[in-house]
Order: structure tokens, then sequence, then C-alpha cells
């Protein structure tokens, strides 16, 4: 699919029609995502996570088939005539027991155990290349082919030397399974979606090591003369054959061929990649570029902590049933008592696993693994009497496998949220993840027969790599938040991964504007929510999406989807037949993702008044932004050549000969030869900025010309001082006389030579009037999305879509109570804000408490009551906030951050 989609093609877009001439806007369709994600839920997840399934089955038999010869008493290869030929043993010998079947000798199941490690970690790049050259959905089924074939071989297998070499082909048709998936994964779901889908699939490696206790619980009752650890891997073998089968056939390729999906829904998920993936879309692999991702010492991090990671990820899936014997229970039930812990894992895989999607955050996630890891092995191998501390012992081999599930899946998931380029990506993956399990060699070695059953060098051994472990991964997400600092004081502007487009992250931390995957922003957040995990006790209470409305704590910024998205159309639909583009002044949401949702709709970038909310928004993926008021001084001048050095898509205005000359002469130091496109800045009759019209304009437009740096492409007048006129009339001459201003400039300047290619003016209230002047190109409007009691006042076809949520927190006698929403969260630059229920009228109390009063008669507002404010001046008030709770129909439908709040240089 071609990723260079017109604007009509982009997915995720609902048309809507507005009056009888049938104009049309677009608005982003977000129900449309969430029925895509919900397909690919059921109809690609459940399909993998099987597959996985009986991956794990096929790989931890072992250690459940060995246990059965461990019982009190003689094991059964030491009985008497077990170890005659075959053909003549007794029948009591036909057992599940490896060791008389194959007539192991000392140290040979250790052998066994460990060379299917070394096929796993030599072809795991080789097979992972081969899955992203000829398709994931194609390679998976071949290697579930390959390794169900192995383990039904393996039943056939008469001595040492055959189940030997099975183990090896078993552990080469494994090696690059789990890579493969966490990349066709990538291909579908976006970086914050990952981790929880994730580690729904790896929960099928918890269930399977707990249902083939279960199994093995059953299989061992069977009376046979054939040996029975043999149906065991009849069995699993089998079924992983069939499906195999079927896998291949129902897998797609990519979303394109997903027969499943309509074409829209094909656009969509293509569209989804593009703007924020692990992933950039359809790149082609190359060898060479891949490698360079070991240049980077991040990676050597990651890879040090899947080696940690890995020891204790073995030993818990290699030797829980060893592990469990020691508790003195018999074959069966220690098979049986394998059940709950792995259970218990993948509980808290998937709590981990969507606190960390939610939070969009990984490496504390990890670290309170590998905590349980260290914790969980210290209590075991510290208890000297197990019958004396049975529960205590039971109790420690659940935090085994907690503290081994979720950093597996979360330490996939953060790397791979880290790295973009495709090829780079698998690469990585297909080394790490292999490494983890090379540490298979290690704990096969560290769990030694003389030491059994407490294993005391194999526990403490294995809390050590835990602890380091835990300690790398808090450094290196240390590091990472220190370097967003760095990067951002660089940029002078606090961005986040979330802002950038996936597709500008190609080349990794070699970008400036790269971030690394930590959404949260104030380390006090993200302390507490590492206590609440830890102490399960505490409570944190954050807003999510699906939460009513009447959940929020309040004052919260709230916005109504449907009024909002109807002003969009509006909006849009008014200048459908105009031929005027709409730049919206971005300084109004302060929001890259309503930016983006405006883009969206139909607008031809975006307008701001600060360097610095210029800075947020590009690092966004904003290319085409004006910034309409001067830069002036040498720190903001040296910003935006570093700007515009990587984004030439900018543009800004000029209003004196001083501030030409400044930005001229930073950008030719900067050797930057490429003109940034200038507007003059003409004064239109608000006195705040701009040079005056007549000759002092065409004077500065002559010098601009001079400016080998500076490109003049037009002129900006904006009649601010117009825009709440309550008299609509009045309102509408004041602004055409001040659109003749303009365009007389305009068009004095084109008859000198100048190419006024952009003639841009207009706000929220004036707009429509500018658009009916001939030579006006562009129109500006911002506060129309939202829009505030000043503009409510002038009357305009839009609606208040904002408001601070507030609740009544005491009463004060007859007809009057306090709301917790004060100067803090309601501006009163203009005026007072004003109750959605205009029977309550509003007063100021302080800098967190107002006040609602209301005449006799109404009913009255009681503690505990909600009321929605609707703030005097929509811009400084949003600037207060943190975030945007946007709902639809009372639930929480989506929260954006303000990303540009406080962007006062």
């Amino acid at each position: 699919m071609d990723s260079r989609h017109e604007e009509h093609d982009i997915p995720g877009l609902k048309d809507e029609t507005s009056g009888d001439a049938g104009n049309t806007a677009r608005v982003l369709d977000h129900a449309a995502e969430r029925k895509l994600c919900a397909k690919f839920d059921w109809r690609i997840l459940p399909v993998l996570a099987v597959m996985y399934f009986f991956n794990a089955l096929d790989k931890g038999n072992l250690g459940h088939a060995e246990t059965a010869g461990l019982t009190e008493g003689t094991t059964p290869y030491l009985a008497a005539g077990c170890l005659a030929p075959r053909a003549q043993r007794p029948r009591a010998c036909n057992t599940n027991d490896l060791h008389s079947d194959l007539n192991f000798r000392p140290g040979q199941y250790n052998q066994l155990v460990s060379i299917f490690f070394v096929p796993y970690v030599v072809f795991a790049p080789v097979v992972a290349i081969f899955g992203k050259q000829y398709g994931a959905a194609r390679v998976l089924p071949l290697l579930m082919f390959t390794f169900g074939s192995m383990t039904l071989l393996s039943a056939a297998a008469y001595n040492f030397g055959g189940i030997f070499a099975l183990r090896f082909f078993l552990g080469m048709a494994e090696s690059g399974f789990f890579p493969l998936v966490i990349y066709y994964l990538t291909t579908f779901y976006r970086r914050g979606e990952l981790a929880r889908r994730l580690a729904i699939f790896y929960a099928a490696s918890n269930i399977a090591n707990a249902f083939s206790g279960l199994l093995s619980f059953g299989v061992f009752q069977i009376e046979s003369n054939l040996f029975v650890w043999r149906y065991l891997f009849i069995i699993e073998g089998a079924a992983s054959v069939l499906f195999s089968v079927f896998a291949f056939w129902y897998l797609p390729r990519s979303a394109a061929e997903a027969k499943f999906l309509n074409e829209e829904e094909k656009l969509l998920a293509f569209y989804r990649i593009q703007v924020d993936s692990s992933s950039t879309v359809e790149e082609q692999f190359n060898l060479k570029d891949s490698l360079r991702i070991f240049k980077h010492p991040t990676t050597y991090a990651f890879l040090m902590i899947e080696i940690c990671l890995g020891v204790p990820l073995q030993s818990v899936s290699l030797f829980m049933p060893q592990i469990i014997r020691r508790l003195g229970y018999g074959v069966v039930r220690t098979n049986l008592y394998t059940v709950a812990p792995h259970a218990g894992g993948a509980a808290m895989l998937l709590i981990l696993a969507f606190s960390s999607d939610l939070l969009r955050i990984r490496f504390p996630f990890i670290m309170l693994g590998f905590a349980f890891t260290f914790i969980g092995f210290i209590i075991y191998a510290a208890i000297d009497d197990v019958q004396a501390q049975l529960q205590l012992a039971y109790f420690a081999c659940f935090m085994m496998v907690w503290g081994t599930s979720a950093p597996s899946v979360l330490l996939s998931t953060w790397y791979n949220n880290n790295v973009a380029h495709e090829g780079r990506r698998v690469l990585l993956t297909s080394v790490g993840v292999p490494l983890a399990n090379l540490m298979g060699l290690v704990s096969s070695n560290i769990f030694r027969e003389n030491e059994r059953p407490k294993y005391e060098t194999a526990l403490i051994t294995t809390a050590v790599f835990g602890a380091t472990g835990c300690l790398i991964a808090g450094l290196l997400g240390a590091y990472m938040m220190f370097d967003n600092y760095r990067r951002n004081r660089v940029a002078g502007v606090k961005t986040t991964v979330a802002d950038v487009p996936t597709h500008r992250l190609r080349d990794g931390p070699a970008v400036p504007e790269f971030r690394w995957f930590l959404y949260l922003r104030r380390w006090e957040t993200k302390i507490f929510c590492i206590l609440f995990l830890i102490s399960f006790v505490s409570t944190m209470y954050a807003p999510a999406v699906g939460d009513r409305l009447e959940s929020l704590d309040t004052p919260s910024m709230v916005v109504d989807l449907d009024v909002m998205e109807s002003n969009i159309t509006k909006l849009f639909a008014s200048f459908a037949s105009t031929g005027i583009s709409i730049r919206p002044h971005l300084k109004t949401t302060k929001s890259a993702i309503l930016a983006r949702k405006l883009v969206a709709a139909g607008a031809t970038g975006g307008c701001v008044a600060k360097l610095s909310e210029a800075e947020a928004l590009i690092a966004a993926g904003f290319e085409d932004l004006l910034i309409t008021c001067e830069i002036i001084g040498s720190p903001k001048v040296k910003r935006l050549v570093e700007l515009f050095r990587e984004h030439r898509n900018i543009r800004i205005v000029v209003d004196s000969n001083v501030g030409a000359a400044a930005i001229n002469d930073a950008l030719a130091q900067a050797g930057i030869d490429e003109p940034i496109a200038v507007l003059v800045d003409l004064d239109v009759g608000l006195r705040r900025t701009g040079v005056a019209a007549g000759e002092p304009a065409l004077a500065l437009a002559h010098h601009i010309r001079s400016l080998k740096h500076l490109k003049l492409i037009g002129i900006q007048g904006y009649e601010g001082h117009l825009q709440h006129l309550r008299d609509r009339e009045e309102r509408r001459m004041k602004c055409l006389e001040a659109m003749k201003t303009l365009t007389e400039t305009a068009d004095s300047l084109r008859d000198a030579g100048f190419d006024m290619q952009v003639v841009t003016t207009g706000g929220t209230g004036t707009a429509e009037f500018c658009a009916t002047v001939p030579g006006i190109t562009e129109v500006q409007p911002g506060s129309f999305i939202f829009m505030d009691v000043d503009y409510k006042a002038i009357g305009s076809i839009y609606s208040s879509s904002l408001t601070i949520l507030s609740t009544v927190i005491s009463s004060q006698g007859d007809r009057q109570v306090t709301i917790d929403s004060g100067l803090k969260s309601l501006t009163t630059d203009s005026g007072l804000a004003v109750c959605k229920d205009p029977r309550y009228v509003y007063g100021v109390l302080g800098d967190e408490h107002g006040s609602l009063r209301w005449e006799e008669g109404t009913p009255s507002l009681e503690i505990g009551d909600r009321v929605e404010m609707i703030p005097s001046h929509i811009d400084p008030t949003i600037n207060l906030h943190d975030f945007y709770y946007a709902y639809r129909r009372g639930v929480v439908e989506e929260i954006w951050p303000v990303d540009s709040r406080g962007k006062v240089q």
C-alpha cells in the first residue's frame, strides 16, 4: 500500500454535510479506531495466543516428564528389573520417567535442557530476518509446524542421542517465534496499545505452564504398556501440528490483506501505524542499515537486562516442578501445584502491562517485576524448614512467577517502543529474546542434582540476577528521563514521544526531536504509581477513557465532543465555497492532538503566537506553521534558526528592519542558505504590533527583499480589536474598513513587484466578513472550536463545547453555595465565567473558590452537586489546566494533554 495517500484517502475520517449546498467537512471518527482494534483483538490476537500456548507447552514439557521418578522411596529407574532391556521391563517401570525409559546417565538431563538454547540463540536472528523478508504471517505457522513435529517425534525417541538431536531442532524451530510475533503485532497496534496486547499474548505462556501441570496430572494416571511421558509429547505435538495448518491459512500478511477488514478499515489501519506506532510503514529490510542498532549504547543496556531476566525466567519455566517438589508432595501433586503460581503470573502480567500502557511508561513496572523475582527467590532460599513455613514457601513461588512474567513482556515492548526502524527492531528483538533464553544454559547448570531439593546455589544466583536487572532497568530509565529532559531543554519545549509521528523517528536518538517512550511528566505521579503497585494497599485515582463524567475529580476541563465536532463541521462547511484557506490559531487549543484533528478536517496548517508554541507543535509533527508575533532578541532568534534548520516549512512575521536583519544575520551565521518565508505584519487598527500602512510597509518590504535569507511571501493584518463588538453590523463595517487597509497595502506591494501569495487575517468574530473581501487568501479563527462567554455575547453559529466541571463544596445560607473553581481554574481578565445553567450566577471568592447565587424559586444546589462553568476567555483558561477530558454522552472518550501550557517565551 502506498504511504503517500492524498488527503481524501486519509482513513478514520467521517464526512458530515451541512446546509443545502451539500458542503462537507471531515472529522476524525474515533469510534472507527476502537472498532478496528476490537477486530484485531478478536481476529488476530487469540490465534497468536493459541500458537504461543502450544509453543510454551512444547518447550516446557520436559520438566513435567522428568519429575515422576523423584517420588518418595526408590525411583523407578532403580527399581528391580527397570534397567533390563525394554521388552523385559516390568510394567511398574512404565511411568513418565525419562531416566528409566531412555537410560539417562547422571548429568544428561541437564545436557538435554541446555542443548535447546544453543540453536535457539544462533538461529533466532536468521529466522527473524527470514520472517521479515517473507512475512511473519507465513513463517510463524511454518515454525509452529516444525516445533510441533519435533515434539511429536520426541515421543518416538528410544535413547538419549535421539531425543538430544530432536531437542536441538526444537530449539531451532522455536528460536524466532517470539521476536516475530512482537514484530507482527507492531504492524497492527500503536505504541500505547502494544504492552497490554503483548501481555494477553504472553499470558498464554503462563496459562500453558499451568495447563501443562494439569495435563501432566491427567496423563500420569494412564495405565499403559507405553511409557506415559510419551503420551504427553504425542498430545502436545499433534495439537501444535494441526493448529499450524489453520494458522497458515488464517493469519493475514498485513492489515491490507485482512479479509475481515473493509477498505476504509484497511486505510485506517495504515494511517494509525504512520502516525503512532513502534513501526515505520512497509519498510524494506536492509541488513547493513539494521546493524546500526548496535551503535546505540542503550542497545547494550537492553541486552544486559535481557540477560538478567533470562536466568530467573528460564529457572521458573524449566524448574518450577523441581522447586515445588521441595514442599514434600508426590509426583502428581507436585505437577498440580505448579498450576496456581503460573495462573497468578498471568494475572500479574496483565495487571502490570495494562498499568504500563495506561501510564505509557515501562521501566518502573519492569523494576517491580525484578523486585518480585529477587524477593521470591531470597525468601525461598532463606527457609530452612519448609514444612514449618509451607504457606510462606508456596507464596514465594508465586512471587518468582510474578517477577518473570511481566518484565519479559514489558522489556520487549520497551525497546520495541523506542525503535521505529523495522529492520533494527526485528534484529534487536531477535537477539534480545534469544539472549534471555540462552540463559537457560545458566539455569540448567545451577540446578545441580547434588543440591536437590533445596537448590541453594540456583536460588541465590537467580536472586542476584533479579536484583541486577532491577538496578540496570532503573539506571536506564533514569538515563532516558534525563535525556528527554536534556532534549527538551535544548529545544526549549517540553515534548513527549506521543508528539512525534513514527515515520520521523526512523533514525532513533540521532534525530533531535527523538524522545524516549516516557509519558508521565511528574516524578510524584510516577513514584505514587510504583508505591501503589508495591503496597497493594494504597489507592490512586487516575481518570481513564471509559470513566463516567461524574467520576472525574474537580475542577476538570471537559469537552463535549459532539458539540466540538459540530463546531468544526460548521466552520469548514461555511468556508467550503469561498476558496479561502483556513489556518486555525492554535494558541487557543494548545494541543497537538486537537491541531491534528483540525488539519485532518481540512486546515492547511496552523498559527501560533509564540516561538515556544511552534516548537511544541512542530515536535508533534506539524510542518506548516505561521508564528504570528514578532521574534525579537538573540535567544529567540537562535531558537528560531535551530528550528528552521530541521523544519523548513515555517513562516514568520516581521514589522521592523531591526527584527528582519537580526533573523537574516543569524541564518547567515548558521550557514543556512534556504531563505525563511516572511510576511509583513501590518497594523490594521489594533495598535499592538505591525508596521503602518503605506510608505512604512513598502519600505519594510524593500528591506526584506535586500536580505538574502528572508523571502517575502505575503502580508498579515489582525483586527483583534473588532472580535468582540456586540453589534454585528458595526463589527462587519469596521472589519471591512480594516480589510480595505490590508488589501490595498497588499495591492501596492504587488504593484511594486512583490509576490503577495498570502494575505492572512481574521479571528472567530470576523472571519466570515473577511472571507467576503476580494484579495483575502487565508483566515485564522481559533476560539470557534470551544467558544467562551466573550464570543457567546456577540452571537455566533458556534456553541460552547468546553466547560470547567466543578463541585459544590459548601452551603452559605439561603440561595448561595461555594464551588471549587476560583482564579486558579477560571480567568477573569475579560469578566466572570458563567454557569452553564444560567439560573445560577457566578462570583469569585479567591484563588480556589467561587460562589453561585440564585433567585428565589430556583432549585437549590446541594453539597456534592456538580456544575459546569463556561470560561469568560477561553485561551488563558486553558493555560491553567493540564488535561482535557473529552466526553460523549457522559462518558470520557479521550484525554488530551495541554501540550503548550505555559509556553510564554
